[in-house]
């Protein structure tokens, strides 16, 4: 009797250290694609005066948040993120279903920083890309910010 309450013991501790590093290792996950995310916004489609430039380094962030198998993934224009994981909004669903600390939280940053960036893009109905670069960089800061805002929720 004893051996089977300590193999149930021992059976229980292995599903939920198992339970914590799936949540851990998906939370991660998603925080190293934030961080990718975060510099195409923050730093990359701030520089320079061409709004083609700006609007890649966004779609690099659109990549980054979606994965491989979003409806707005685009590899032609490459993705950063490859290797990081299977998309933030991905990672971050799998990290909160496995009880990851901040994932909810960082998972609603994540959506608004992904509608922003799909407005700008155009990928909204009805919508067209933004065209000058005076009006796609100060989106792009803000979608910076909010990208900031669910890596800081992932700590």
């Amino acid at each position: 009797m004893r051996g089977l309450v300590a193999g149930a013991i021992v059976l229980a501790l292995i599903a939920f250290v198992t339970g914590a590093a799936t949540a851990e290792s998906a939370a991660e996950m998603a925080k190293k694609q934030l961080q990718t995310a975060m510099f195409h916004a923050g730093e990359l489609a701030q520089r320079g005066n061409v709004a083609a430039t700006s609007l890649m380094h966004l779609q690099h962030v659109m990549n980054c948040l979606e994965g491989s198998g979003g409806k707005n993934f685009r590899a032609a224009v490459g993705n950063p993120c490859q290797g990081q994981g299977n998309g933030v909004v991905i990672d971050l669903q799998a990290a909160e279903k496995a009880g990851a600390m901040g994932a909810a939280k960082a998972g609603r940053y994540a959506r608004a920083a992904h509608d922003m960036t799909a407005n700008v893009l155009g990928y909204v109905k009805g919508g067209s890309a933004f065209t000058e670069v005076d009006a796609i960089q100060p989106w792009a800061k803000q979608i910076a910010a909010q990208l900031k805002l669910a890596v800081d929720a992932l700590k």
